[in-house]
This record gives C-alpha cells, sequence and structure tokens, in this order.
C-alpha cells in the first residue's frame, strides 16, 4: 500500500524519546516495491540498535520533503538506512544524528537523491554525513558542514569501491575537498 503524510501546516513533532526507530518503511520484495511521502514534519531522538535509528527504508521509494531529523542514533545511518528502492530527500535537514557508519545517512543500496538540503552537526566513526555503502547517489545543492569522521574517513562522505556518488553544487565542503576525504578513506581501506 502507498501512504502520503503531508503536516506541513501542522508543524508536528515525532519523539521516539531515544526508545525506538519512528519510520520502519519495508515493502516485500522487488516486485510489491511500497511508494510513501512525508512532508513537513520533524523527527528527534530516533533509535535502533542496528540500521536505520529514525528512518529505515527497504522495497520503497521513499520521498521525505521539508522534513527535520535531528537526534537519531543507529550503528548504521543514525538519521536514515536506505536499501532496495529510491530515496528521495529535498529540502530536509539532518543534524545530530549519530553512527557507527554513516552518522546521518547509510546507503546500503538502491537510489539516494538529496537536493537543497543541510546536512550539518552529525558524527560517525566512517561517513560523518552520508556513508554510501552500495547503490547510486546523487547529492545537488547540499549544505554539508560541521559532520565529522572519528577515523577521518570522509567528514561530509565515505563510500566504498562500486558505489556511485555524484555530487553538484554542494556548499560548506568543495567538490575538491570531498574527493580528497573520499580518495583518504579508500586509500585507508586498501592498506588494512
Amino acid at each position: 500500500k502507498n501512504l502520503t503524510i503531508d503536516a506541513e501546516a501542522k508543524n508536528i513533532t515525532i519523539d521516539a524519546h531515544g526508545k525506538s526507530r519512528i519510520f520502519n518503511i519495508k515493502g516485500k520484495n522487488v516486485k510489491s516495491v511500497i511508494d510513501v511521502t512525508v512532508t513537513g514534519v520533524n523527527l528527534v531522538n530516533g533509535y535502533n540498535s542496528v540500521n536505520g535509528g529514525t528512518v529505515l527504508t527497504s522495497y520503497a521509494n521513499v520521498t521525505l520533503d521539508s522534513v527535520s531529523i535531528s537526534g537519531g542514533k543507529a550503528l548504521r545511518g543514525g538519521a536514515v538506512y536506505q536499501t532496495d528502492g529510491k530515496l528521495t530527500l529535498s529540502n530536509v535537514t539532518l543534524s545530530g544524528n549519530t553512527a557507527s557508519w554513516g552518522g546521518a545517512v547509510y546507503q546500503a543500496g538502491g537510489t539516494m537523491e538529496i537536493s537543497n538540503t543541510v546536512i550539518s552537526g552529525n558524527m560517525a566513526n566512517w561517513g560523518g554525513a552520508v556513508y554510501q555503502g552500495g547503490g547510486k547517489a546523487e547529492l545537488t545543492d547540499v549544505t554539508l558542514t560541521d559532520n565529522k569522521a572519528v577515523q577521518k574517513s570522509g567528514s561530509a562522505v565515505a563510500k566504498v569501491p562500486g558505489s556511485q556518488l555524484t555530487v553538484k553544487k554542494t556548499v560548506g565542503t568543495s567538490v575538491k575537498t570531498l574527493d580528497i576525504a573520499l580518495a583518504r578513506y579508500l586509500d585507508e581501506r586498501l592498506l588494512e
């Protein structure tokens, strides 16, 4: 089933108080992908011990528009964990999220498009803002500031070989700086 949640005019905040994930969006398989759109909601203090502290998407086409996610915690993807499907983030703020991999976002597969979005103040061991473990991602007009990778492997973005990343018009982290962070991460992985 498909779902649209439009709370833009309501200024709604959903607080998980660090006890659970807020959205668990899963289709059954490749043949039964679901479409979900969430607009205008603040999601705070989500938690999961493994994937996606606040939002997990699998076999789903998920659009988050004018959404704020903060205080999320997980092993992978403090704010969002995405695989198998398409994730679209537009006019989103991801701040103050933490994880071991992908402080704000962990992409395991599928397609991801992030545009007109602020990713700031997130922290992880690898990929302070985004960790790309697979799939294809495009970042356009994204502000990447004050994200931290404890292992010094991609404070903005860390990606593994085979994943595809396109970056257009980022603010706060130039494409040249971003490329250096990616290269440093790959070099460290090859030396292990």
